[in-house]
């Protein structure tokens, strides 16, 4: 699962579907509101991991998409 730090709290040791949470970077309308700042270098070695993990499947659950589209290549 992809979130945020309590998400990773919350769901450790817990009983769960989720087997591992990987905490996403500050992202604009996803981690903070459509004003927070990027680090755009931390973001891209975010989706290079991501990338890397080769999911066989991604599920975009979070609003109708426009900021978290891109964390579901």
């Amino acid at each position: 699962m992809l979130g945020l730090d309590w998400h990773a709290a919350f769901l450790k040791n817990r009983p769960s579907p989720i087997d591992r949470v990987v905490v996403i970077p500050r992202s604009c309308g996803v981690r903070g509101d459509a004003n927070t700042e990027e680090d755009s270098a931390e973001l891209a070695d975010f989706f290079a991991k991501m990338v890397a993990e080769k999911f066989d499947v991604a599920i975009q659950i979070h609003g109708g998409g426009r900021y978290s589209n891109p964390f579901v290549p």
